[in-house]
């Protein structure tokens, strides 16, 4: 962002994942477990998008996002929406992506890293990202199985929860923020 935009030759600091790349994984199931990271987004229509979300998929919302927030008893009404009601432990992180089919991140874009972005796609899980947050859609676009969305457009938020299509990543090399990329160099 910086060299494109203040035209300021910096070097890129090195923010790894926690974990080396897996392999690229597409959504199996016909109906999906789907893990919703929220972070400083509007939540105001949010339960629209759970009311017309597939009734057969379950939707996890990570344990912080919305206690802040909204507190779960407004949620309590729709049966595909869960909650996760502890971190995972150290140990348990890395297969902590495996009990998703794909992973929603509703972000608004700021220059913050997003560490749970690239756990993501090292461990192979498909990912939808707004395309306003444009190094994540890079990353997403080369990295993973992806779909884009527009954060301000209701009916392209709604798509992540009826099934979104994937595209495959354009790159197939190793990322720059897999722990092993150094030792590649």
């Amino acid at each position: 962002w910086v060299n494109l935009n203040l035209k300021i030759p910096a070097m890129r600091f090195p923010v790894p994942g926690s974990f080396p790349q897996k392999v690229l994984r597409p959504p199996l199931n016909e109906h999906f477990k789907v893990l919703v990271n929220l972070r400083n987004y509007d939540l105001s229509n949010f339960h629209k998008f759970i009311e017309g979300s597939c009734a057969k998929c379950e939707f996890w919302i990570p344990r912080g996002s919305l206690d802040r927030e909204i507190p779960r008893k407004t949620f309590e009404k729709y049966k595909n929406i869960k909650f996760e009601d502890q971190n995972p432990t150290a140990e348990e992180y890395e297969n902590y992506f495996y009990k998703y089919d794909y992973s929603i991140f509703l972000y608004e874009p700021t220059i913050d890293a997003s560490g749970r972005l690239f756990d993501s796609i090292l461990a192979g899980l498909p990912v939808c990202v707004p395309k306003n947050a444009q190094e994540w859609s890079w990353i997403a676009k080369d990295h993973a199985n992806h779909h884009l969305f527009e954060l301000a457009d209701f009916e392209s938020i709604g798509e992540l929860f009826m099934h979104p299509k994937f595209a495959p990543p354009n790159l197939e090399t190793i990322p720059f923020f897999d722990p092993l990329y150094l030792y590649v160099l």
